[in-house]
């Protein structure tokens, strides 16, 4: 009963951080799509 129940919470909490990483992946690639689209904006306004 006791293990089971440490597992579960395991597995939830390995759930809860894999969603936070796939939320600070997908911002740092939005980051990076931005900066990458400014960049290239500046240097085609020269």
């Amino acid at each position: 009963m006791i293990s089971e129940l440490y597992e579960y919470e395991i597995y939830e909490y390995r759930a809860l951080i894999a969603i936070k990483l796939n939320v600070d992946i997908r911002k740092a690639r939005k980051a990076q799509t931005l900066r990458a689209l400014f960049l290239s904006g500046a240097d085609a306004s020269g």
